[in-house]
């Protein structure tokens, strides 16, 4: 039985000085791909796009508090028509508000997700570039760790890896 224990203990001390020589990095695969420059200028350019959808969505939600005040301020003074017709007028304004916004929210996602997908063979290259540089033996996704040093990050390198792309 002393032996096995031994033997077992052995082996595990192997294990660990194998282990030590193991190179491990992290990566934010997103993330990275998100806060380089293609992304940046991407995400700009569908700001000018999207700015005058924007504005109008806005609009909408000023005339909607402003109906919305007027409800609650005047409330007293109001016939039960007139209330009756501003808040159904509030209603109409929130419901086009909130349509407006999902429609742009969706349409944003759709456009970022086709960007992401677009950069992956980037994306891909440049992390495999990073990895026979640093020569790592394994790069585990950021999301997928639950604690990591800063030293093990590899994130700002795959970033600056990717902006020195063209």
């Amino acid at each position: 039985m002393m032996k096995r224990m031994m033997g077992v203990f052995f082996a595990l001390f192997l294990a660990g000085q194998a282990m030590a020589e193991l190179k491990v990095a992290v990566v934010d695969y997103r993330g990275a791909l998100m806060a380089s420059d293609a992304a940046q200028e991407y995400t700009k350019q569908l700001k000018k796009e999207f700015a005058g959808k924007e504005e109008e969505i806005r609009k909408l939600g000023e005339e909607a508090q402003k109906l919305r005040d007027r409800l609650q301020k005047d409330a007293a003074i109001l016939s039960e028509t007139e209330k009756a017709r501003l808040k159904s007028e509030f209603d109409a304004k929130v419901q086009d508000f909130e349509y407006l916004k999902r429609k742009y929210q969706g349409q944003i996602s759709q456009r970022q997700e086709a960007f992401i997908r677009e950069s992956e063979p980037r994306l891909q290259k440049a992390l495999q570039a990073l990895i026979e540089k640093g020569n790592y033996d394994l790069v585990l996704p950021r999301q997928s760790v639950i604690h990591v040093k800063p030293a093990l990050d590899i994130t700002p390198e795959l970033i600056k890896q990717l902006n020195a792309q063209k």
